[in-house]
């Protein structure tokens, strides 16, 4: 029996969500598709057939699948080695030993799928689930690298912007031109690139040493096709959001600004609301909450609030620390990126701006512990 790698619990869950809610499981398996294409290994590949060839039951079967049944040793020629990931097994005996790949790790040099040929020998009845495995090995590898270079771009464009981070330092510290106070800001920001890089990385491993999260995560065929599972460009608008929002959310909880969470409304209450200069509200046109913005000290937040739009999208600025808060994180304490299944960024925590609500306030969320997620601040 091949044993499997251990991995942690968070990612492992994370995994495991991300499979069971793909809305694209569903869909694949209700298409009409002839058994035939799945099974021509001159056809071109199609993601729907990762279903139709039943893969999953094929990897992970607890009497006949391929996790159960590949035994372990030490030459490892039709076999795998004590301790060794199952997709690197897989990918050797796949290519009758020829292959010497690493998909558990990114880079595109050891994962190649340009250079790696099948066995010409494979026994027809199982050279379709293969193909079909090792094609998504390499589909999956293929997304998480895309994801790293566009991390690394979205950094680039970020940290080069010389308006985000030189902008945003002058606004929080109006009275101090000193151009070295933006240092922290922009480390920061390199510590959060990092952090980013490392749960691709994880999340990667996660997949490519536990069969069984693999096939779960796989199940909707969208890594096994010809068509790419990323938009490189969407996923790049996305994270430099995040970036943006990161920073500026880290440089106003610097300087003790938070938001204030207020009651929802209607677009229409909002716009016929008296308009107060030195105390505006922001509506959320995502949420319908409004907010308000304030400092320990009591400096004026309409200037803040009107200059905050050059540097950063204000819903997703409050709205993120409002739902970051109740998750649990207040103050910055929640999970920074998490992946939906479509490839975009959960932005929950992006936003580290403190997030409370008024003296007396209701929480504005349900909660089964015993103190609502959000502190108490003005007017206490």
């Amino acid at each position: 029996m091949h044993s499997l790698s251990v991995y942690s619990l968070q990612a492992l869950t994370l995994f495991i969500s991300l499979s069971l809610s793909s809305p694209l499981s569903a869909f694949s398996k209700r298409q009409d598709l002839d058994p035939a294409v799945c099974a021509d290994p001159g056809a071109s590949l199609d993601g729907r057939c990762f279903s139709q060839l039943d893969i999953t039951n094929y990897l992970n079967n607890p009497t006949t699948g391929w996790i159960k049944t590949t035994p372990i040793c030490e030459d490892r020629t039709r076999c795998c080695g004590d301790g060794e990931a199952w997709s690197t097994c897989f990918l050797r005996l796949a290519s009758g030993g020829a292959a010497n790949q690493d998909c558990t790790v990114i880079s595109a040099d050891h994962c190649d799928q340009s250079a790696f040929e099948l066995d010409p020998n494979l026994h027809p009845s199982i050279a379709p689930q293969v193909r079909y495995v090792v094609a998504t090995i390499h589909g999956i590898h293929q997304f998480y690298y895309q994801y790293t270079l566009s991390i690394e771009t979205a950094f680039s464009i970020v940290s080069a912007r010389i308006d985000v981070i030189d902008g945003i330092t002058a606004l929080v510290y109006p009275n101090n031109q000193d151009p070295t106070k933006g240092a922290p800001f922009r480390q920061n920001l390199q510590k959060l690139t990092s952090q980013m890089t490392d749960v691709v990385g994880r999340a990667l491993q996660g997949l490519m040493t536990d069969a069984e999260i693999f096939a779960r995560f796989a199940d909707s065929g969208r890594y096994s096709g010809t068509k790419p599972a990323i938009d490189g460009e969407t996923i790049i608008q996305g994270l430099v959001t995040t970036l943006k929002t990161f920073t500026v959310s880290i440089a106003l909880k610097a300087t003790n600004w938070y938001e204030v969470a207020l009651e929802k409304t209607t677009k229409e209450q909002y716009d016929a609301r008296e308009v107060s200069p030195t105390d505006p509200i922001y509506f959320s046109p995502s949420t319908l909450r409004q907010y308000k913005l304030a400092q320990t000290g009591g400096a004026e937040p309409a200037t803040m609030l009107r200059d905050l739009p050059k540097y950063t999208d204000l819903t997703i600025l409050f709205d993120d620390a409002f739902n970051c808060t109740a998750e649990g994180g207040q103050g910055g304490g929640g999970p920074m990126i998490n992946f939906n299944f479509d490839g975009t960024l959960r932005l929950d925590c992006a936003s580290q701006l403190p997030a409370t609500i008024p003296c007396g306030a209701p929480c504005p969320v349900d909660y089964s512990d015993d103190a609502c997620p959000f502190i108490q601040v003005e007017g206490c």
